[in-house]
């Protein structure tokens, strides 16, 4: 089991400063990797199949909203007697 970690720690970075810190971690939280560093750990590792299950929903969410647009087309059309261009 993990660890609790309830407490917080702020830290502030320039503009350029966190630009480099988001370039040496560009595919996971900014947390994650700064712990890991500061503990003398490996950073975990994104898993692939994470990535691939998140561009899939995207990919998923972006047909929703394609299918819900035409069905607002329709529905739209059909109340108002107009007809559906396209």
């Amino acid at each position: 089991m993990a660890a609790l970690r309830n407490h917080v720690l702020k830290v502030r970075f320039s503009d350029d400063e966190l630009d480099a810190v988001r370039a040496l971690f560009p595919k996971r939280k900014i947390a994650v990797g700064l712990r890991a560093l500061a503990l003398a750990q490996k950073a975990p590792r994104r898993s692939p199949v994470l990535e691939a299950r998140r561009e899939l929903l995207l990919a998923l969410a972006r047909i929703g909203n394609n299918l819900n647009q035409l069905a607002r087309a329709v529905n739209t059309a059909n109340l108002t007697g107009r007809k559906i261009t396209w």
